[in-house]
C-alpha cells in the first residue's frame, strides 16, 4: 500500500495538504508520515505541491527529514526538471523512488535518458525491455 502525502512549506514546516494541494490539513509532515507508517503504509508517495508541475526541483530537504523519520520507502514527487533534479533527490534527498510528470509532457527528456543519467552516476536502475 503506497500513501500519498501532498504538502506545502508554511512558515518553514512542511504541513498536509488535501483537495489537490488547496486545503490545509493543520498536521506536520512528520507526524503524519510516522503515523501513515504505524498504519501499514508499505511506501510514501511525498509531493510537494508548491513544486508540483513547475519543474524547478524537488524539495531534497523534506524528503530527507521524511526519509530518516520512517523504515519505509518514500517516493519523491513534484518539481522535475532536469536530469540533475533526479540525481540530487537521490543522492542528497536519498528519496528510494522518483516519480515525474510534467517533465515528459513540457521537455524532450525521456525515461530512458533518466535512467541511463542516473545509471552512470551509479544509481542502480531497471532499463527496461527496449535496450
Amino acid at each position: 500500500m503506497v500513501v500519498s502525502i501532498d504538502y506545502r512549506i508554511i512558515d518553514g514546516t512542511p504541513v498536509c495538504f488535501s483537495h489537490a494541494g488547496t486545503v490545509n490539513r493543520r498536521l506536520s509532515v512528520d507526524d503524519w508520515a510516522r503515523r501513515v507508517e504505524e498504519l501499514g503504509a508499505g511506501e510514501i508517495l511525498l509531493t510537494d505541491c508548491s513544486r508540483d508541475g513547475m519543474m524547478l526541483g524537488y524539495d531534497n530537504e523534506t524528503v530527507a527529514r521524511i526519509v530518516n523519520l520512517v523504515g519505509v520507502p518514500v517516493i519523491a514527487s513534484g518539481g522535475a526538471g532536469r536530469l540533475e533534479d533526479f540525481l540530487e533527490v537521490l543522492t542528497v534527498g536519498r528519496a528510494n523512488a522518483v516519480a515525474a510528470g510534467s517533465v515528459f509532457h513540457f521537455t524532450e527528456i525521456t525515461p530512458r535518458e533518466i535512467k541511463e543519467h542516473l545509471g552512470s552516476a551509479g544509481i542502480p536502475v531497471r532499463l527496461g525491455l527496449a535496450q
